[in-house]
């Protein structure tokens, strides 16, 4: 903190200055290089002085930085210090080099493990298998019987096959009882849309209206805005149930999710699924989460950032076991908060 608040400079030529920054005029020369060298090292002794002179506002009175006691040998034993400091300079300069790197690394060292685990969690390696617990191909199965029974009883629409999934989509190998899916495949995928704003009537009812600025990468339990049943008639939107999982599809919010807690409908830039049969939804989440930037890039190219539903429902999952998914989210939910801890603990 000290060394980023007071910088030290050594003026080679005559300037002048704001009144910001303080200077020390020598009144013999001889000792100038010295004391530069004292003040821009800042030894835990300089430091001790400072600290002791800083005020509430963080600055430094010129009538206190005057009175600073400072270390003074004599003339030959300051030669000998400045020699012995520009002998060693290469070492102290790998060092701080070295000090540099490992802070940089320390940084970003939460933030890497969160993408770690997530991506551990996505490729089987996060929890073992457990071969009592069955294969992803059976569930794919049920999920598949599902959905055919429940465009039968016409509760949804009717789905278009998904393309075969190709080789060159599998980013990695994963275990032998997951299986590679389209996340079309999964649930009903739709997007929402907004009630014409020229009818102030459509607004401030009760039905639950969200938009992809109210996504918080985690449950929504209320949103700030409500249309009434004539601004839900007269557009297209539908609400979506309790547990579907959201993702902003447009702009600087692509790839911002959220799962829901009470049954909403949402804009046309926000893209929600509702599962079928017993695929857990938090798996999905953590699925959509780990490949935001897969997302984004996805929505790159245009003067709008967007995917499509389309590009959503094509994309390949690696798809577990059910009870493996429970078992990777929860897995995920007690390391995740401690990648936080070690963020707000630098």
């Amino acid at each position: 903190m000290l060394k980023r608040l007071f910088p030290v400079s050594f003026l080679e030529n005559p300037g002048t200055i704001n009144q910001d920054i303080k200077a020390f005029q020598i009144y013999d020369s001889r000792i100038s290089k010295y004391l530069f060298l004292c003040l821009k090292g800042l030894s835990p002794y300089i430091l001790k002085q400072f600290r002791k002179q800083v005020t509430t506002v963080d600055s430094l009175r010129f009538e206190d930085f005057s009175i600073m006691p400072i270390p003074m040998p004599p003339l030959a034993e300051q030669q000998r210090i400045l020699d012995r400091v520009a002998e060693l300079q290469p070492d102290i300069d790998a060092y701080e080099k070295a000090q540099t790197k490992l802070q940089a690394i320390e940084q970003r060292f939460p933030d890497d493990m969160k993408k770690s685990l997530l991506q551990y969690a996505i490729e089987g390696k996060l929890v073992p298998q457990r071969k009592e617990e069955g294969t992803a191909k059976d569930l794919l199965a049920e999920i598949r019987a599902e959905k055919a029974r429940l465009v039968k009883e016409k509760k949804i629409k009717k789905f278009k096959p998904l393309p075969a999934i190709t080789d060159d989509e599998k980013p990695f190998d994963i275990p032998d009882s997951w299986e590679w899916v389209r996340l079309g495949e999964l649930g009903e995928w739709c997007s929402g849309a907004t009630p014409s704003r020229q009818h102030p009537e459509y607004f401030g009812g009760k039905i639950p209206w969200l938009k992809t600025g109210d996504l918080n990468d985690g449950y929504i339990k209320e949103v700030p805005e409500y249309i009434t049943d004539d601004g839900f008639k007269n557009s297209s939107t539908k609400i979506n149930p309790i547990g579907s999982v959201l993702i902003a599809m447009y702009g600087a919010t692509i790839g911002k999710l959220g799962i829901l807690k009470i049954p909403a409908t949402t804009n046309q830039a926000c893209c929600a699924c509702e599962l079928v049969h017993e695929m857990y939804n938090k798996y999905l989440f953590y699925f959509l989460f780990a490949n935001r930037k897969y997302f984004i890039k996805k929505g790159a190219g245009g003067a709008q950032p967007n995917i499509s539903k389309a590009k959503i429902t094509n994309t390949v999952m690696p798809l577990p076991p059910l009870a493996e998914q429970y078992r990777i989210v929860a897995k995920l939910e007690e390391l995740l908060p401690l990648c936080q801890q070690l963020a707000s603990h630098p």
